[in-house]
């Protein structure tokens, strides 16, 4: 899954902008482009003969459609490939989609959509990072009563429509010192779907390819606390279908949207907008979401009486984590009633060059902080600690530099130096103040905290603080999502060691994470059995060796040395391969060998005294040596020999 830092931290670097004043000059003059497009558009509209494959101008997702397809800015979630496609790059995880709606006069219409999120490493440059999207839409209908020329019935026949969309999408520019949000990112995105349409009607099926494109444009200042975000999108711009020799153009559609979201009691409110251009109407929409949990929507469509989908319409949405659920219902003035549901799923995994941001985000904040330390600027430092502890609650340094400075603001008695503080906390409040104002509500809540810990009293820091609590409850679930996906890959990839360690850091942060406690016991565990089993290996090898070495011996005729070695190795394994019976081999020999030895060493022995009697000291001296090395038990030579050592030193 992709996670908070992606999220809070994460940016996609693709044109680095200096001053939004180059994005507002650069999206004013495709406004105006899109603009002449849709005039265009309409005329093209008011002198073309027909259209094909109309099913391509039903609204799709049950979401957008409680919002009367209020979703040309919005376009915040998979079904951004029908209507915007530009929408597409602002989403984080793989997301998945299948919709139903129950259509008039018993026609079905299926849709389904598949977010795909790429980053790609590039050496020695910046990662590169797009989504591509799939969309598939499918209308089936009531098999069709078929009659001949003459009017005769020729049973039925089968009609259906699909349509396939294949769509790549992207942030072309953004703002240079801009942090990224949940649902705040700022910049210029764009979009271009390739789509495969094919209809059949009894026997006939005809095939084309079309496009759809948009751009939605997130400036980074807000307007009263809340984002606002404008886009448009043109559908179907070229194509169509040949029915003999007529050929019928697929359905040119142009949107503009202009959307506006701020928070109502600590839960999102989203409104928008939508102008549409064939067909022609206009659409507002709003959406409130509660605990993240359920979303009210309702929304209402503009039309002249000639268009029939027009009218109020109302929705809602459910869901847990990365699973939604969501149901609309609108009226429809001739036919009857429609209905649409769709379920969402998101998914995905953290990703090596996320973490990388992230430790390059703190190595930085140390640095700074201890630089600020060293110039005195103790409450810029201890902001720079925090913003580490935050990221990473289990850094050591930066939680010793903490305390120091707590330490250090407790023992502050000086009204001079009380004076300074007072002023860099004022300073620090309107800097706060500022960053909250222009979005970067991480930076302003380590501010606004730190000025909470030197002065409990400061009331304005704790209104801001409880206007941005639930972002920071939610980077805190995220840190833990990061720590907690490495550990199980750690685990999965037999690195216990270090899976241990990102499941402990997850216990540090919250203790009552069952699933942290149940892979810490498990990579334990998991650890114990292949320390056990290297201990094993180290013994095999040993054995092996210490086999090898006595048979080495025994071959040698080194029985001695064979059965010691081969007692030993029955001491480590008592059952290795034949050693008992090669010890009782090496033991016999031995054994005989000892004897052999005596009678060598008796015969020696005599040797040397004839050699002795007649005068001969140095043979003497040799023959009775080499007789007490072959049995050390022949106390006669050994004699023999120290006497004779003696006399050669006199």
């Amino acid at each position: 899954m992709k996670n908070v830092y992606r999220k809070y931290f994460m940016v996609k670097k693709v044109v680095k902008v200096k001053s939004n004043v180059y994005i507002k000059i650069f999206f004013i003059m495709i406004t105006k482009i899109f603009f002449v497009l849709q005039f265009y558009l309409f005329v093209q509209e008011s002198f073309s003969s027909n259209t094909t494959a109309n099913f391509l101008k039903i609204g799709i997702g049950a979401r957008a459609t409680g919002l009367a397809e209020t979703f040309c800015a919005i376009s915040d979630d998979v079904t951004s490939i029908y209507y915007n496609p530009a929408g597409l790059a602002q989403l984080d995880l793989y997301e998945l989609s299948f919709g139903y709606n129950r259509y008039i006069e018993n026609i079905n219409y299926f849709t389904s959509g598949y977010n795909f999120p790429f980053i790609f490493k590039r050496q020695g440059k910046k990662s590169y990072d797009f989504n591509i999207g799939i969309g598939i839409y499918y209308l089936s209908m009531e098999e069709i009563k078929a009659y001949d020329s003459s009017g005769v019935s020729k049973g039925t026949v089968i009609a259906n429509d699909m349509a396939i969309s294949l769509v790549y999408s992207q942030r072309i520019a953004r703002y240079k010192e801009t942090i990224d949000m949940p649902d705040f990112k700022p910049g210029l995105y764009a979009g271009i779907s390739a789509k495969l349409v094919n209809k059949k009607l009894a026997e006939i099926t005809k095939s084309g390819i079309t496009s759809d494109f948009g751009l939605l444009f997130i400036p980074k200042t807000k307007l009263f606390n809340g984002s606002i975000r404008t886009g448009v999108s043109v559908q179907n711009y070229f194509g169509g279908l040949q029915f003999d020799t007529e050929m019928s153009e697929f359905p040119l559609n142009t949107k503009f949207g202009i959307a506006y979201r701020k928070d109502i009691v600590g839960n999102p409110l989203t409104t928008g907008i939508d102008f549409n251009l064939n067909p022609n109407f206009i659409s507002f929409g709003a959406e409130y979401f509660i605990m993240n949990i359920l979303a009210i929507r309702a929304g209402y469509k503009f039309a002249s009486e000639l268009y029939l989908d027009q009218g109020p319409r109302i929705g809602f949405g459910i869901g847990i984590n990365n699973f939604r659920f969501d149901y609309s219902f609108a009226p429809f003035v001739v036919f009857g009633e429609t209905h649409k549901a769709n379920i969402t799923i998101k998914f995905g995994n953290v990703t090596s060059s996320k973490i990388s941001v992230v430790s390059y985000l703190i190595d930085k904040s140390y640095k700074k902080s201890m630089l600020y330390i060293s110039s005195g600027k103790y409450l810029h430092a201890y902001r720079e600690l925090l913003y580490i502890t935050e990221l990473d609650p289990t850094h050591t340094e930066a939680k010793t530099e903490i305390k120091k400075i707590e330490e250090l603001f407790k023992q502050v008695q000086q009204e001079k130096l009380k004076e300074k503080i007072d002023k860099e906390i004022k300073e620090s409040f309107n800097q706060a103040k500022d960053l909250f104002d222009k979005g970067d509500i991480l930076k302003a809540r380590e501010i606004f905290d730190i000025i909470i810990k030197l002065n409990p009293e400061h009331k304005e820091s704790k209104s801001y603080l409880q206007k941005i609590d639930n972002i920071h409850k939610e980077a805190i679930k995220q840190r833990i999502t990061v720590y907690f996906t490495e550990g199980i890959n750690f685990y999965e990839k037999g690195n216990y060691t270090k899976a241990i360690q990102r499941m402990e850091n997850i216990l540090e942060i919250d203790p009552n994470h069952e699933k942290a406690k149940e892979y810490l016991t498990l990579s334990k565990q998991k650890q114990n059995e292949m320390v056990a089993k290297q201990k094993e290996t180290e013994k095999l090898k040993q054995a092996e060796k210490m086999y090898q070495e006595a048979t080495a011996f025994f071959d040698r005729g080194n029985y001695s040395k064979s059965v010691e070695l081969f007692k030993k190795l029955l001491e480590l394994i008592p059952n290795y391969k034949d050693v008992s019976s090669k010890l009782s081999q090496a033991q016999q020999k031995y054994e005989l060998q000892i004897v052999l030895n005596k009678e060598e060493s008796a015969k020696l022995y005599t040797e040397g005294l004839k050699a002795y009697t007649s005068g001969d000291l140095k043979k003497a001296y040799e023959l009775w040596k080499k007789s007490s090395e072959l049995d050390p038990g022949n106390d006669r030579a050994k004699k023999g020999v120290e006497r004779l050592e003696k006399e050669i030193k006199k």
